[in-house]
This record gives C-alpha cells, structure tokens and sequence, in this order.
C-alpha cells in the first residue's frame, strides 16, 4: 500500500492563513495511507480536518501508535455524505508512531480532502 504524506500548516495567532483547500489540503486517495509526520511538532497543538466529497458517508480511521495508550486501539470516526466535515483533535500517547508519525487510513471509494493545522 501507498503512503500519501500530509503537511501540517503552522496557523499564527492574530493573522489568517489562505483556506483554499487546494493550498493547505491533501487529497484523499482511499486506496493509500495518509501520514503526517510529528516529529518536530507538538501533537498537543495539531488538529486534523478532514471533507468527505463521496455520495455516502464514509469512515477515517487513526491508527494506534506506539506509546502508553496504545492499547486504546484505532479511533474511527465518520464522516457524513457529500459535505461532511470532522475535525479531530488526537494524543500522542494513543496516535504518535515511534517513527514521530500518525498514519490514517480511508473507508473503500472515499474521496475528500485532509488537512492538519498547527496551533501557535
């Protein structure tokens, strides 16, 4: 399987950031993985956004990670038909891979778009 790499966009307090989805959004291939690479970021401060444009309501799935909530498993979350929208605010200790990444992944046929934003 393909991996599909999501750049997280730093916002700035007091300032906008342009929200055209082609500039700070990745499209949703179903058919790869999706990582966004934390390393260098605090998890604390990340907010995933992701936009189901598919006819049905689909699911995003965030998988488990290597840290002390691990066990809690994958969180899946649905995303409504057509212009659905979810914003997911996740933990390091549940999310982040020893590899500093969060991987998601994509219910069959779903299209859209993710983003991640950075908080200042």
């Amino acid at each position: 399987m393909a991996v599909d790499t999501l750049t997280a966009v730093s916002l700035s307090r007091n300032a906008g950031v342009d929200g055209k989805a082609a500039t700070v959004m990745t499209a949703i291939n179903a058919a790869n993985t999706m990582e966004l690479d934390c390393s260098a970021l605090d998890l604390a401060k990340v907010v995933l956004h992701v936009k189901n444009t598919n006819a049905g309501a689909k699911i995003v799935t965030v998988a488990a990670g290597d840290f002390s909530r691990k066990d809690l498993g994958t969180l899946a979350v649905s995303v409504a038909a057509t212009t659905g929208e979810q914003l997911l605010y996740l933990e390091a200790a549940r999310f982040k891979k020893s590899t500093g990444k969060i991987s998601l992944s994509f219910e069959a046929a779903m299209t859209g778009l993710v983003g991640a934003y950075v908080l200042p």
